[in-house]
């Protein structure tokens, strides 16, 4: 009872983490990458549609996913027929493996902190499995961004979730290396991407009282200490890895960007970006349509910019919309949300941004399409649920009562 209880809980989860489970396998059998992620991806949808045609009792809230969708789908298609380039049907593929498929299981998620739970499970394995990759010379995710986007950074979310929230204590161990780890081995899209995960963690989900006061103080004492003694901590770290064998990007990048180096900064993004922005002055109001860069740079899919995608495709109609969309999900998940709710919003929001905005493309983005999706599942939360749980070490017991209470 418990699997069919919690199916939809752990096939959203499962699929999340599917691309990075199955890394070692599509290294090995590249060929048929796509043969064997249709097969997975065929596989968690029939099972999530049997369960929800013949264990599903309420089927009321289900189908919010289908005006949303709808939505996209038809902008798609007004581009096959009026704006046609050979890429639409890439972008529509996408589309429906990152998108549809994620919303479509969130949209039957009930059970909000056995996703979480689930969650914490698979990035404990994961890491465990493939957190030491970059001593292996990156032999399973290849590069520094893959092992960081792809593994440790959401990786990480999981274990401190899984630290803080649910008290697994010597999760902490794996927590502190998986973070050393980000910030030597992984990209700085991943580095911000765990800061601003932390911060909004502890801005969003601690009561403001003298505990929480005196650890922004020390903090921001700790932060004046390493801003004033970077060089030499960078010089220290750089010597210490390369003495060992290994080269680390992000101290590198880090150590360029000190010394006053832009092109070390944005890695070449500033020349991606001029040929954007001269692009969005073509057509402005409307853009070029679905697909439109890659139609055109034969040599990047993305501008490593979601404005300047979203500006070149559809405009800056095109980007009210998703304007619209992003800020109805943060004020969802920032004044609407409690609990394993608000928790799901701040995991959402940080494994979107800042990667979309250096770094990805929003169409391959499945944290993004659920994080819009948020703000559209939730159109019931009334803004006077007065609920709110804020954790707190001497009271546990009672703490995770109200919190399981407010979920």
């Amino acid at each position: 009872m418990e699997i069919k209880k919690n199916i939809n809980e752990f096939l959203l989860i499962f699929y999340l983490w599917s691309f990075t489970l199955l890394k070692p396998v599509l290294g090995v059998f590249q060929d048929y990458s796509t043969i064997i992620l249709f097969i997975v991806t065929l596989i968690i949808v029939c099972l999530s549609i049997i369960y929800n045609l013949f264990w599903r009792i309420d089927n009321s809230k289900v189908f919010k996913w289908i005006p949303f969708v709808s939505t996209m789908m038809l902008i798609f298609m007004l581009d096959i027929i009026l704006r046609h380039n050979t890429f639409i049907f890439l972008v529509i593929y996408d589309f429906a493996i990152f998108g549809v498929i994620p919303i479509l299981l969130y949209a039957q998620v009930k059970d909000h902190e056995k996703m979480l739970k689930y969650y914490v499970n698979f990035s404990i394995i994961i890491f465990i499995a493939y957190g030491l990759d970059p001593f292996n010379e990156y032999s399973i995710f290849g590069d520094y961004m893959s092992y960081g986007y792809g593994m440790a950074m959401p990786a990480y979310f999981g274990l401190y979730i899984g630290r803080r929230f649910f008290k697994i204590r010597w999760v902490l161990i794996l927590e502190v290396c998986c973070f050393i780890l980000i910030i030597v081995f992984a990209n700085k899209g991943a580095v911000l991407s765990v800061v601003c995960f932390i911060l909004l963690m502890n801005i969003l989900m601690n009561k403001k009282d003298l505990k929480v006061i005196l650890l922004y103080f020390y903090s921001g004492l700790a932060v004046l200490f390493i801003s004033f003694n970077m060089m030499k901590i960078i010089d220290v770290l750089i010597e210490f890895t390369t003495k060992r064998g290994y080269y680390s990007y992000s101290l590198q990048s880090v150590k360029e960007a000190l010394s006053g180096s832009s092109i070390s900064i944005l890695s070449g993004r500033d020349m991606i970006w001029q040929d954007a922005y001269q692009m969005i002055t073509e057509r402005p109001l409307i853009g070029f349509g679905t697909g439109a860069y890659n139609n055109v740079s034969r040599s990047q899919d993305y501008t490593h910019n979601f404005f300047l995608d979203v500006l070149i495709q559809y405009g800056f109609i095109g980007l009210l919309f998703f304007i619209l969309l992003i800020t109805r999900s943060l004020w969802k998940i920032l004044f609407h949300s409690t609990g394993y709710n608000k928790i799901i919003g701040i995991l959402f929001i940080s494994s979107s941004f800042p990667k979309l905005i250096f770094s990805s493309i929003y169409l391959k983005e499945p944290w993004f399409w659920l994080f819009l999706f948020f703000g559209i599942k939730y159109l019931s939360i009334v803004w006077n649920d007065s609920r709110v749980v804020y954790f707190r070490s001497n009271d546990r017991k009672k703490g995770k009562k109200a919190f399981e209470n407010s979920v």
